[in-house]
């Protein structure tokens, strides 16, 4: 018999806002069970917890979780909206739904934004996350301090364009199907399946008062944040976390732009994305003494990589997984090859597992 999921709303400290959750198995279970059975899943951008509809169920239903509640970030999904949003704050509201349902502690299960948001909580309170399963993310992407005013400025020009804009209400979707559609062609990484889509749609969407639907998202979620962490913070959290963890990335998926330097995350994609970061490095500061801004854009593109190398590094309880096929929500378009790794890094701790289908697993533990 398919599982069912059940929903709940959870009051945030204070009670001035409520955080909508969809509960895969038994919450009571789950009470008596180990923490590494008790899973909060945190999607991403733009996404809600419907996003764990594939992979949640198998789950439950092979035994690696009795209870998975899946949250809607605020502003996404049925939760509620704020005035302002900035990644960092999704940090307290992951723990709060933890205390929400007596869980001191737990496991996280997380994709893109929410991979930054759960890994930033494991490392914030590392005493209370048992194990932690990232998809598709390695941390937030980071700005240098001094971008800090750029940053700020553009959110500032895009909030005042975004409240002159509002006067102006594009027209709903005509139903869900097309809903699907227009989710599927604005996925920004990797190809999204329409009927993958649609599941996010499901809970994505809302009627709309003139008739068709339209999106349940807060719009406001679509204006640049105003403050970014910068690198060393990131790493701070980073190497914070004390649970094990697994990273779950798709050659097609996010970290495909960065597959110049050969399949990333392994010793060679490190050693070359190192000496090829070394001598921009050396040419852009060069360039900037003579007042040039000819290698900026080349510096710009070269510094993430960097970034998510010495990252990946530095993390000491990871075993990394890279899926030959996925795109940026394979937990979504092929669950299966999703759970098989996490089955597999269950069982074996860190050691190397057997391939996927017919396509090698590239490992790091």
């Amino acid at each position: 018999m398919a599982l069912s999921p059940s929903e709940q709303r959870l009051s945030m400290p204070g009670g001035r806002r409520q955080v909508a959750v969809r509960v895969w198995g038994s919450l009571e279970v789950a009470a008596k069970d180990c923490p590494g059975k008790r899973w909060i899943a945190v999607h991403g951008y733009l996404d809600n917890a419907s996003s764990f509809d594939k992979l949640a169920p198998l789950m439950v239903e092979q035994g690696l979780a009795s209870a998975v509640v899946c949250l809607d970030l605020a502003g996404h999904g049925l939760s509620d909206h704020k005035e302002t949003y900035h990644a960092i704050d999704y940090v307290p509201d992951v723990i709060f739904a933890a205390d929400s349902v007596n869980w001191e502690a737990f496991s996280l299960l997380s994709h893109s934004l929410g991979g930054g948001v759960a890994q930033c909580a494991a490392g914030c309170v590392p005493n209370r996350v048992a194990r932690l399963v990232v998809v598709e993310a390695l941390g937030w992407w980071s700005q240098e301090s001094s971008a800090f005013p750029h940053t700020l400025a553009t959110s500032v020009h895009a909030t005042e364009a975004r409240h002159r804009s509002d006067r102006i209400k594009s027209a709903p979707y005509a139903s869900l199907e097309e809903c699907a559609k227009r989710r599927a062609k604005m996925n920004l990484v990797g190809a999204l399946p329409v009927d993958a889509a649609s599941i996010l749609v499901s809970r994505g969407a809302k009627e709309d008062p003139r008739g068709g639907f339209t999106w349940a998202s807060d719009a406001e979620l679509l204006i640049p944040s105003r403050f970014r962490l910068d690198e060393g913070s990131v790493q701070a959290y980073l190497s914070s976390i004390r649970s094990p963890m697994l990273l779950i990335f798709a050659q097609d998926g996010l970290f495909r732009r960065f597959s110049v330097f050969g399949s990333p995350f392994t010793p060679r994609w490190c050693l070359t994305t190192a000496a090829a970061y070394g001598i921009i490095y050396l040419a852009h500061a060069a360039a900037k003494l003579v007042g040039s801004k000819a290698l900026d854009k080349v510096y710009g593109q070269m510094r993430p990589a960097f970034c998510f190398m010495v990252r990946w590094l530095r993390l000491q309880t990871s075993t990394t997984v890279m899926l030959a096929h996925g795109g940026h929500h394979p937990h979504l378009v092929r669950p299966e090859d999703v759970l098989q790794a996490m089955v597999g890094w269950v069982g074996a701790k860190g050691k190397i597992m057997s391939s996927i289908g017919r396509d090698p697993l590239l490992m790091k533990s």
